[in-house]
């Protein structure tokens, strides 16, 4: 099998999961398909799950990585927003240091737009590490690649060839390791002690009250809180002392911590208070989560039956649109195309239902009279697009709850 099921929590053990979200079964949402119709396509169950014990909102199976990292497509360089953001957040990096660091690793370094953000601030070593070899082989020769998976293991090797480094930082990647004391065990390794380490993640208290349903698919196995995340960092050493908000997931938050006791930050006393009166840690206000989500995906699928008789297409071949298009089911196939801004997918087929990928300017080719728009948090980026190219009419916006139609 390539998959294992979970039956007891991932950080603290305990075996009392209890289910939040059943999406069905599902493939794996950023595996793209060849051809639109694939018998043997793998597909695995997808259910959102807490722990009664620690509160920790997790999926309960972990699906094998090399099936999902090894030959990746979501290249964060693609968004016009991404790309700025990456530039800010390394400012805010050598900012909150304290001192002009010599060395940076970044953890699931991606397609390297974080780390080239540091090229030319005279940091003399840039290590990227990340599975996929098709992404690190563009780095460039000011950033050194390590094709890995993170963990203890890795670490030691990366510790050997390296040494501590003095920035430490993981964007959205922690989420997709099924095994979050290991990889923390191993960050530790490489921090000096007046090293920082950075982690930012989608922030679960964002997706709870946003209804940010469709960030759940297989790469995803944790939805971390501040909370969380504190927890498993102090087993390790590593005090959690600011955090910054991301525009990232539509709703992420960036950590910073360090083995020094540093006085916590009013954003983090501030946020930390916001999550508390989100009740991220009751089942009661998960449970209601999942009933919405399930009453969220009947509305998508009666707009798009509503507009059955005319010409639908969608944009945005992300993972997001793969949990919501696999979760309506047949609906899903009276959409015609996806356009999607990023080369790498264009001729392929999305999972699961199939649909063919293609520029935008395919996908406008077809006359499309209500476009459906999934990846919300570029949204405004997206439209002015669409707008700028010419494009009008009805775009249906499936998240946040409820379904919203817009004009532009």
């Amino acid at each position: 099998m390539n998959y294992v099921q979970v039956t007891k929590c991932r950080t603290c053990y305990s075996q009392k999961l209890l289910e939040v979200l059943d999406l069905g079964i599902q493939p794996l949402a950023n595996s793209l398909k060849e051809h639109s119709d694939d018998a043997n396509e793998p597909k695995y169950p997808l259910r959102l799950v807490q722990c009664e014990e620690c509160s920790l909102i997790q999926i309960d199976i972990n699906v094998a990585p090399d099936l999902m990292f090894s030959n990746y497509n979501w290249v964060t360089g693609t968004s016009k927003s991404s790309t700025e953001h990456c530039q800010n957040f390394a400012t805010r990096t050598l900012n909150t240091l304290g001192y002009h660091p010599q060395s940076v690793l970044e953890i699931g370094s991606n397609d390297g737009t974080l780390l080239k953000a540091f090229v030319g601030e005279e940091v003399k070593l840039l290590v990227g590490v990340d599975p996929a070899e098709n992404l690190t082989k563009d780095y460039g020769a000011e950033i050194s690649a390590e094709n890995l998976f993170f963990n203890t293991t890795s670490a030691q090797k990366i510790y050997d060839q390296y040494g501590k480094f003095d920035v430490v930082i993981a964007r959205n990647v922690f989420s997709h390791i099924p095994d979050f004391n290991d990889v923390i065990s191993g960050v530790s390794m490489l921090l000096g002690s007046k090293s920082i380490f950075l982690m930012e993640f989608h922030w679960a208290r964002d997706i709870l009250l946003n209804l940010h349903f469709d960030s759940i698919y297989h790469e995803h196995t944790y939805y971390h809180t501040i909370s969380s995340v504190s927890t498993v960092l102090q087993k390790f050493g590593l005090n959690v002392f600011d955090i910054f908000k991301s525009p990232i997931s539509g709703g992420s938050v960036v950590i910073v911590a360090s083995k020094q006791s540093r006085t916590s930050t009013s954003d983090l006393i501030e946020m930390r208070r916001l999550e508390s009166l989100a009740r991220v840690g009751d089942y009661e206000s998960w449970r209601e989560f999942g009933e919405k989500a399930l009453e969220n995906l009947k509305q998508v699928a009666t707009i798009i039956d509503y507009y059955k008789d005319e010409r639908i297409c969608a944009f945005g071949a992300s993972a997001r649109s793969s949990t919501i298009l696999n979760a309506i089911g047949s609906q899903a196939t009276r959409i015609l195309s996806i356009a999607e801004n990023n080369p790498r997918k264009w001729g392929k087929f999305s999972p699961g239902v199939g649909l063919p990928i293609e520029s935008v300017e395919m996908m406008l080719s077809k006359k499309p009279e209500l476009i459906i728009l999934f990846p919300f948090n570029f949204k405004t980026e997206i439209l002015e697009q669409l707008s700028r190219i010419g494009w009008s009419g009805p775009v249906l916006l499936p998240i946040p709850h409820p379904p919203q139609l817009i004009k532009i």
